[in-house]
């Protein structure tokens, strides 16, 4: 329920699915064994930031958006990304001593995926502006 909020494409429901499940962690994560970790990690933040930035990649190199929806679209999604990936940098760094290996490495894996997105995005806005001059 919390990830499916945090993946709406409206910025301000998105927040409080990231922000619940950011205080759910925060609060009762001490409490959580590994299986609660897992379903906390994968099924939520991970997989809301996997359909948030799946649905990025889409919306970016899509030309027939209308243009005053897209802007905001865009701008949402992005806004969401970075609550997402701020959460589980923050879990990683608060709590990463209390996920099995399996559950940190698919955390760790999506912070690398986030990372590489962010270049690749820096690089093809950097090569669009060169072409213009």
């Amino acid at each position: 329920l919390l990830a499916s909020l945090a993946s709406r494409p409206h910025a301000e429901l998105a927040a409080c699915g990231v922000g619940a499940m950011h205080r759910l962690t925060g609060g009762a994560g001490s409490e959580f064994d590994w299986d609660a970790w897992r379903v906390v990690v994968k099924g939520g933040l991970v997989d809301a930031l996997l359909r948030t930035t799946t649905s990025l990649r889409l919306f970016a190199h899509r030309d027939s958006a209308p243009l005053d929806i897209a802007p905001r679209t865009f701008q949402s999604k992005a806004a969401t990304a970075r609550l997402l990936t701020n959460a589980l940098a923050e879990t990683y760094f608060r709590h990463g001593d209390c996920l099995d290996f399996e559950t940190l490495t698919c955390l760790v894996d999506a912070l690398v995926s986030v990372a590489k997105h962010a270049k690749q995005a820096a690089g093809e806005a950097g090569a669009g502006k060169n072409n213009t001059h």
